[in-house]
């Protein structure tokens, strides 16, 4: 869950806490970073690694998280 950063033109930090039964979305997680510019924890890509492995092997299947960027 990311909440509410920087109000009224101000900057803010939001902070994510993810598990490994919440694997599904890392890849979310790690596509909104890289798109952000920002660095991706070494654990978050590796969570995110290891669901696309499962993926591959038919353990898993991709969702539809409606993460979406403009431009």
């Amino acid at each position: 869950r990311v909440g509410r950063t920087g109000r009224a033109g101000r900057k803010g930090t939001a902070i994510t806490f993810i598990t490994p039964q919440e694997e599904q979305y890392a890849e979310d997680m790690v596509r909104a970073l890289t798109e952000s510019h920002t660095a991706v924890p070494p654990e978050l890509q590796k969570l995110a690694d290891s669901f696309e492995a499962k993926v591959k092997a038919g353990a898993a299947k991709h969702r539809r998280s409606g993460y979406h960027t403009k431009g």
